[in-house]
């Protein structure tokens, strides 16, 4: 990098680097991403060399990259270590369709300018007049299949392959320009009411059964966005008093795996509930005695994190 930035053989303007739409990190600005797991990935600027060129960590999940804007026609370069020359990843000012050659790694070898004008909601919020740009490359497993960029935000989501299926990280936070971009907007626009039954139960040789529901409103301006990690969108359980779960709604139930989102309207009620028999699915029967009874979204705003919840106590007695 040393030799290139010394001659500027890439023959780029050795000129201080102008603002870009879609990427203009400074010194002091990072961005952080999570998927379904929990795993947290944060996007900053940890070097500065000539000619405006920046060391990114995490560059579109690529690891440590040098990267150069230029403002002026919304075009982004990529350093190729191998080549010591640059390669131009992507001109967003250019037409859907238009291919790029590069070499980021042995999986982003070549990208395309896929879609634009989209608008994207992550756990950090909605986002418009975003851009997709897709990838290609010569692996199967790990490689940033896509990438989204929201303006003056940079890269607010990118997708990956992996042996076990796509993973998707999402923009949970972030300080741009000073500004801090966060989900606490959203999360505290989210209204959360619990529907639940009598408190006490006389129970006989009969099988009785105890329902709940949760109600989930948007009381906020932008769309609120639940990212579930299964078909399960709900589960309900049956709690002794030692902490024990003696029965759910999703016991030998089975569920598809796949990642999807549930997005809530400004205004919308969506409501999640089911019924569980009063059993003990450990135990001839059910013992008399205080019991909680739980509801949980299986759905969160924010990846890794538990979703809304609400529980009450429920008193059972026996007939016989």
């Amino acid at each position: 990098m040393k030799t290139l930035l010394s001659t500027l053989v890439f023959s780029l303007a050795a000129t201080s680097v102008q603002a870009n739409t879609y990427i203009d990190f400074k010194n002091n600005d990072a961005t952080t991403f999570s998927n379904a797991a929990g795993q947290r990935k944060t996007v900053k600027v940890i070097q500065n060399g000539n000619a405006g060129w920046q060391k990114y960590a995490e560059f579109l999940g690529a690891g440590e990259r040098w990267v150069w804007t230029k403002g002026s026609d919304e075009s982004v370069f990529v350093f190729n270590e191998k080549t010591q020359r640059a390669e131009k990843l992507i001109n967003f000012n250019d037409p859907v369709g238009r291919n790029y050659n590069f070499h980021l790694n042995n999986c982003m070898t070549a990208g395309m300018l896929a879609e634009k004008g989209l608008t994207l909601t992550t756990p950090a919020g909605t986002f418009k007049n975003v851009v997709r740009m897709s990838f290609t490359g010569r692996c199967a497993d790990g490689g940033t299949t896509d990438a989204w960029f929201a303006p003056k935000v940079g890269v607010i989501k990118w997708g990956t392959q992996t042996i076990l299926g796509p993973v998707d990280f999402n923009l949970v936070d972030g300080v741009i320009a000073g500004k801090s971009i966060k989900a606490a907007d959203t999360q505290n626009a989210l209204q959360v009411s619990a529907n639940f039954p009598r408190s006490n139960f006389v129970l006989n040789s009969a099988t009785q059964q105890v329902s709940a529901s949760i109600d989930l409103t948007n009381t906020g301006s932008e769309s609120i966005v639940l990212h579930f990690t299964s078909g399960q969108d709900f589960e309900l359980s049956l709690i002794d008093a030692n902490n024990q779960v003696v029965n759910s709604w999703g016991a030998n139930k089975r569920f598809t795996q796949a990642l999807r989102e549930v997005s809530l309207a400004p205004g919308e009620t969506r409501s999640f509930g089911g019924s569980i028999d009063l059993i003990n699915l450990n135990a001839p029967r059910l013992a008399a005695g205080v019991y909680t009874l739980r509801i949980e979204v299986k759905g969160s705003q924010t990846f890794g994190v538990a979703g809304p919840s609400a529980q009450t106590s429920i008193v059972i007695q026996r007939s016989n």
